[in-house]
């Protein structure tokens, strides 16, 4: 905790450094949060459906309604997590660029983003299938 206190001290000090952390936090909060209040503007506000719904906000609403109330706010920063994960892949993902090309590191990146599709899609297939009670013939 010293040292978060002792990092934010010395960026708070800089002006060149203030502002931007400062104008990236509140637009942040504030330009991004607008995905978590989708659903009810899309169903509120327009009389849509899921099917208009984006990715991000099915997912939270999903994870939301499968939560207990008194968890939500701990599961809600679950599945806000990716967005910090963001920044860890940058630098995997800059050294990737560098050494094979752009083209490949977006590659790389879509054929993770479909791989993991196809496992989680098997996964919920497979939920299901024990999910659902063996009927007699």
């Amino acid at each position: 905790m010293a040292e978060i206190r002792e990092g934010i001290r010395y960026a708070m000090s800089r002006s060149e450094l203030r502002r931007p952390i400062v104008t990236s936090i509140i637009v942040i909060m504030f330009g991004f949060s607008d995905v978590a209040f989708q659903p009810a503007l899309v169903e509120g506000v327009f009389g849509l459906g899921d099917r208009q719904v984006g990715f991000i906000s099915l997912i939270q609403t999903i994870v939301m309604r499968a939560t207990d109330e008194a968890y939500q706010g701990r599961v809600q920063s679950l599945v806000q997590l990716p967005f910090a994960a963001l920044a860890m892949a940058a630098a995997p993902l800059g050294a990737l660029a560098e050494w094979a090309g752009v083209r490949t590191m977006f590659m790389t990146m879509g054929i993770a983003v479909r791989l993991s599709m196809v496992v989680c899609s098997m996964a919920a297939v497979s939920d299901r299938r024990t999910a659902q009670p063996a009927t007699s013939h």
